[in-house]
């Protein structure tokens, strides 16, 4: 009789999956302006692209964009739910210019400071010619960011 009721259990567990831990999928956003609040699903590629190594997509952040003679700098400014996360601009596979970057985030590994936790990151690609808009995207999709001129 327990070598059913075991057998059962196991079963059920097996059927219904273990989701324990898992957090709930973002679901709807609003954009105002270059500000995003809370995330939507992504395209499956950039997931897939996002999750290789523990990386992430970032569900939301503000973007800013500067040209500056020669060179294009994108600055993401966000809050990560703990201390000691890893966050980063990258650069798309996609192998076009002006290049498209991914907002990603790496939990951390072992005890964080349990705070939520400021985060400011940039990527720079060269721009010999002016650029109006570079795209991010993060867990609410993607984000055309208008470029500033810098007057350098």
């Amino acid at each position: 009789m327990r070598n059913e009721i075991a057998a059962m259990l196991c079963g059920v567990l097996v059927f219904t999956g273990c989701t324990h831990g898992e957090p709930p999928q973002p679901k709807a956003a609003t954009m105002k302006g270059n500000k995003v609040h809370p995330a939507k699903a992504t395209t499956m590629a950039s997931a897939q692209q996002a999750e290789a190594g523990g990386w992430e997509l970032v569900p939301s952040a503000n973007y800013t964009a500067t040209q500056t003679p020669g060179e294009m700098t994108i600055t993401a400014r966000g809050e990560a739910p703990t201390g000691g996360y890893e966050v980063k601009l990258q650069p798309s596979k996609l192998k076009i210019y002006p290049p498209q970057y991914l907002l990603q985030w790496k939990k951390p590994d072992g005890p964080a400071f349990q705070a939520i936790w400021p985060f400011e990151v940039n990527a720079t690609f060269k721009a010999d010619e002016p650029v109006a808009a570079v795209a991010v995207t993060d867990g609410a999709g993607k984000h055309e960011v208008k470029v500033d001129k810098a007057l350098d």
